[in-house]
């Protein structure tokens, strides 16, 4: 017979200020999802037997939302609290806010040119804004995910898309 080394599990940790940032994530999000709930009230009603209706959906994706909600509050407090380790790399707030001003025009972009085109700049922008600085595998993930989220909403779901002004 062999003897087996059995790992203990570690520990989970977190610094104070992960904990905090998890709880205001979780409370956020958690007030999304009942906003969400909320609306979906006001959605029309379906008549027919077979159809869920238009606000099913939203209720059951906020309803999962809740729970994970819940779920990462609950680790976050089962984690062992560590002390902040000093960082050497300082925070580029810059780095936030011109993401914040990337997504904006973006959205604000979708309008006049459609969906894919603003969609793979703010996808390939936040990556690299992110750190990822290979020009080509950022430009395929970006053009890739938006064709898959286009196929996604346009197809699977039958939800158009904006094509833009200048298109019409």
């Amino acid at each position: 017979m062999t003897e087996t080394n059995q790992t203990n599990p570690t520990r989970q940790t977190i610094t104070r200020g992960e904990r905090i940032a998890l709880v205001v994530i979780a409370i956020v999000l958690s007030i999304i999802s009942v906003l969400a709930i909320l609306e979906t009230r006001n959605f029309p009603q379906i008549r027919l037997s077979a159809d869920v209706g238009p606000g099913r959906f939203p209720v059951i994706f906020a309803t999962i939302l809740i729970a994970l909600c819940i779920i990462m509050v609950v680790q976050a407090f089962r984690a062992e609290l560590v002390a902040a380790e000093t960082e050497d790399e300082t925070p580029r707030y810059a780095n936030v806010v011109l993401g914040v001003v990337i997504t904006c025009i973006c959205v604000a972009a979708i309008n006049f040119v459609g969906y894919p085109i603003p969609a793979a700049i703010l996808l390939f922008s936040l990556m690299w804004l992110m750190g990822r600085r290979n020009v080509v595998v950022n430009a395929l993930i970006a053009i890739g995910l938006t064709a898959v989220i286009y196929v996604a909403f346009a197809r699977g779901l039958m939800v158009p898309l904006p094509m833009g002004s200048f298109f019409e």
